[in-house]
């Protein structure tokens, strides 16, 4: 929080120098706005996205751990395969996403209110991405896949998914406690860890309709990083998506057909059944292939022996 507050200061300081426009301007711009308030809207999710993601999860890391790289889970898969496997997957997921979003958008459950708050929600993220020149495109990428990749990943499962599994609870019922029953503590289930980070993953992108998309995303991210025991694997496949939208909305610029399914976010029946096929066969041959993280692996001094293992 301290680094977003000082991040958001420096911007507001910094970015009327530099574009002419208000932090204001910037930050209500939508699809109708003009392209230089367009990209500064961009710079500022830039700048925003680092740091309240990478820039602490690394200075974290950092200062937490001797080897802050293996800290954050940055070593090589276990096997190659691995991330072959989870590239196929995140391609197959993207309409598996798209479907069931769909599905809770038509069932409008959260009134007028929550279809203004998603609409809006839309409409600055097809702003963002509605670039026709190559260099908007790389920036663009950068912004919205490369950064939330590393950051978001870097975070929530290489940071957060280990604190929590490293939480301690009784396992001695309370009435044995009032019996003076002694009790020991025992680390939380990773189960428990992987769904805790899914739901602060879900609600850190404020998305009404997706928002249950964004939370498998989640969790199926934190399963992708426990049974590799490599961070790479749940950012390749965490940058795939992101990535790929980005594309497909440069593409659809010019492709009026294209442009129509984006917008609408629908997606022809055979193809989410496709999909969910080679997504289900994907993650079947991952579990296979899998090299999991070791029990020691929330520790943080004691279990060096198992990243030199990995490394």
């Amino acid at each position: 929080m301290a680094l977003t507050s000082f991040a958001m200061a420096m911007l507001i300081a910094l970015l009327p120098r530099f574009t002419g426009l208000s932090i204001a301007d910037i930050s209500q711009f939508d699809a109708n706005s003009p392209q230089n308030i367009i990209v500064a809207a961009t710079w500022l999710q830039f700048f925003l996205h680092a740091f309240t993601f990478m820039v602490p999860a690394l200075l974290f890391a950092y200062f937490t751990h001797p080897k802050p790289f293996k800290y954050l889970g940055l070593v090589k898969p276990g096997k190659t395969s691995q991330i072959l496997l989870v590239i196929v997957m995140a391609i197959a997921a993207i309409p598996v996403f798209i479907a069931i979003q769909s599905v809770f958008e038509q069932m409008h459950f959260l009134g007028a209110t929550g279809a203004k708050m998603q609409k809006d929600l839309d409409a600055k993220e097809a702003a963002l991405m509605n670039v026709k020149t190559l260099p908007g495109l790389v920036l663009v990428f950068v912004t919205m896949a490369i950064l939330p990749a590393l950051g978001e990943e870097m975070l929530f499962r290489g940071i957060l998914m280990r604190l929590i599994k490293n939480w301690k609870f009784r396992r001695v019922p309370l009435a044995a406690q009032a019996l003076g029953v002694p009790y020991t503590r025992s680390n939380t289930k990773i189960t428990t860890s992987i769904i805790i980070t899914s739901l602060m993953f879900m609600l850190m992108h404020f998305n009404v309709y997706g928002a249950f998309s964004i939370f498998l995303a989640g969790a199926l991210l934190g399963f992708i990083y426990y049974i590799t025991g490599s961070l790479w694997c749940s950012i390749a496949f965490h940058l795939v998506t992101n990535g790929l939208q980005v594309i497909l909305s440069y593409a659809a610029t010019d492709n009026t057909g294209l442009k129509k399914m984006v917008d609408n976010n629908t997606l022809p029946i055979p193809v989410i059944i496709i999909s969910a096929i080679v997504f289900a066969a994907s993650l079947y041959l991952l579990i296979k292939n899998k090299t999991p993280l070791a029990d020691m692996w929330p520790d943080d001094f004691e279990g060096e022996a198992v990243f030199e293992n990995q490394s």
